[in-house]
């Protein structure tokens, strides 16, 4: 399940996983994937989700 949900200037994210290639099809409306994260210096970041298909 892919996710995401900003609480009190927290971001909190929730991906799919290395291991999700044995879903064998989509798993609660979210692709076989994983999320990958870029974390910069300033405290920033960049979110993408990376399908398997």
């Amino acid at each position: 399940m892919k996710d995401k949900v900003v609480y009190n200037g927290v971001t909190y994210l929730c991906n799919g996983a290395v291991s999700g290639a044995w879903w064998n099809g989509n798993r609660r409306e979210t692709a076989p994937g994983y999320g990958l994260i870029d974390l910069f210096a300033n405290g920033s970041f960049e979110e993408k989700y990376v399908n398997y298909l």
